[in-house]
C-alpha cells in the first residue's frame, strides 16, 4: 500500500476553502492537486480570499467545477492558473470582458470600463451569470470611469444583484451624474450606492 505525501484531496479542499488565505492550507491544496486535479463539484461558491490565493499561486487544478464557478474562475483570469481550458465561446467573451476583477480584502470588486463599445455586449449572460458563483462579504461595481448610464449597463447591474443574492451589491466611486441616475431609478433599494 503506498502512502500519500499530502491529505486527501476532499480534506485538502474542505480545509482550504474554510481558510483559504491560510498558506499552509493552500500548499496542502496544492500537494493534493499534483497527481490528479481535485474533484470541485462540491465547491458552490469560491470564496474571495480564494480568488485572491489562487491568483498567487500555482499547481492547484480542479475538475468537474460548477458552471458558475468555472466562469467565476475565468473572469477572475485563473484559467491558465488552474489549467482550465475555455471554449470558444467563452474565449471569444474573454476577450471582451467589459470590467476588471480583483478582490480587496473579502469583496470582489468589478471596476467597469469606461469604454462604451466594450461595455456593448454587457448584458450577455457569460458577463453576469459567474457572480453566483462568488462568495464574498460584497460585490462592488465600481463605476469611476463612466460618465453616464445606459440601459444595458443598468440591466447588467441588476443582474449582478439578482446573480449575487444573497451577496450585498454595492456601487462605488460613481461621478455624481450616475449615482443621481440610479438614484432617480430607485436603484438605491436594491444596492448601495456610495
Amino acid at each position: 500500500m503506498t502512502e500519500s505525501a499530502g491529505p486527501a484531496p476532499s480534506a485538502a479542499l474542505a480545509a482550504w476553502l474554510a481558510s483559504p488565505a491560510d498558506p499552509q492550507r493552500l500548499a496542502a491544496l496544492v500537494a493534493a492537486a499534483a497527481v490528479t486535479p481535485i474533484p470541485g463539484s462540491t465547491i458552490e461558491r469560491l470564496p474571495a480570499e480564494g480568488i485572491a490565493a489562487l491568483q498567487r499561486c500555482e499547481g492547484v487544478r480542479f475538475s468537474a467545477l460548477r458552471p458558475s464557478v468555472r466562469a467565476a474562475a475565468l473572469i477572475a483570469g485563473l484559467g491558465a492558473r488552474l489549467d482550465l481550458k475555455p471554449s470558444e465561446e467563452e474565449s471569444r467573451d474573454l476577450e471582451h470582458v467589459p470590467f476588471t476583477l480583483h478582490v480587496a480584502g473579502r469583496e470582489v470588486v468589478l471596476e467597469v470600463c469606461a469604454s462604451s463599445e466594450r461595455r456593448h455586449n454587457i448584458g450577455q449572460p457569460f458577463y453576469h451569470q459567474w457572480a453566483s458563483g462568488v462568495l464574498a462579504d460584497a460585490m462592488v461595481i465600481d463605476c469611476h470611469r463612466i460618465e453616464h448610464v445606459n440601459s444595458v449597463l443598468i440591466a447588467w447591474m441588476l443582474q449582478i444583484v439578482q446573480s449575487s443574492k444573497p451577496m450585498p451589491v454595492q456601487v462605488r466611486r460613481s461621478r455624481a451624474q450616475v449615482g443621481t441616475q440610479l438614484r432617480q431609478l430607485r436603484l438605491d433599494h436594491l444596492m448601495k450606492i456610495c
